[in-house]
């Protein structure tokens, strides 16, 4: 939230890209956690909401995606594997309606 608060008062060296926030949810992903992949989880919808809402420098990709996924799974949640394959679907569904950042690998 620094990075984007810097960047939003001004400062453009600090403007957050897909680069940034996969590496932050690589991060949390790593935890193997269920609080690192609710993290997660929580700052993909974050992206999107932020991309919805005009700032295209969240903009989530594959990678983004990707690393959500990974922390699902490694979270040992009950129902992660139910979760990572909801985020597959949601990006198949964008992919197929033209969203060229997120064909699924």
């Amino acid at each position: 939230r620094f990075v984007e608060g810097s960047f939003r008062c001004g400062d453009e060296s600090l403007k957050p890209n897909a680069v940034f926030y996969s590496a932050i949810l690589q991060a949390w992903a790593k935890t193997g956690t269920i609080v690192g992949a609710k993290k997660a989880e929580e700052l993909l919808r974050r992206n999107i909401a932020l991309f919805e809402g005009g700032k295209d420098y969240a903009k989530p990709n594959v990678i983004v995606y990707n690393a959500v996924m990974d922390a699902l799974a490694r979270s040992g949640m009950e129902d992660g594997g139910r979760r990572a394959e909801e985020l597959l679907d949601e990006m198949e569904s964008l992919y197929q309606a033209g969203d060229g950042d997120l064909r699924p690998s």
